[in-house]
């Protein structure tokens, strides 16, 4: 009867650290969603590999990812002040 219990006792605590693990993963997915430099990467990203397909040349695309560079590196120091 002790060895079921300790059998029980570990399985509801291998169901609460699923459940912790989930939470942690809702929790960190919203912080990024939530973030302005992972959406400005997100963006760069799309641009980048969408490029031919919107209609972009090189250089073009270069001066978008520069700019995003640029937001993510303001954003940032804008984050460390806070």
């Amino acid at each position: 009867m002790a060895l079921l219990n300790k059998i029980l006792y570990i399985y509801k605590l291998l169901i609460k650290n699923n459940m912790m693990k989930k939470w942690l993963i809702t929790q960190t997915i919203k912080k990024m969603f939530g973030s302005r430099k992972f959406l400005y990467t997100v963006i760069g990203v799309i641009v980048q590999i969408l490029h031919d397909t919107i209609g972009l040349d090189p250089v073009e695309t270069q001066n978008i990812l520069m700019s995003i560079a640029a937001l993510v590196l303001g954003q940032g120091v804008a984050d460390m002040k806070k």
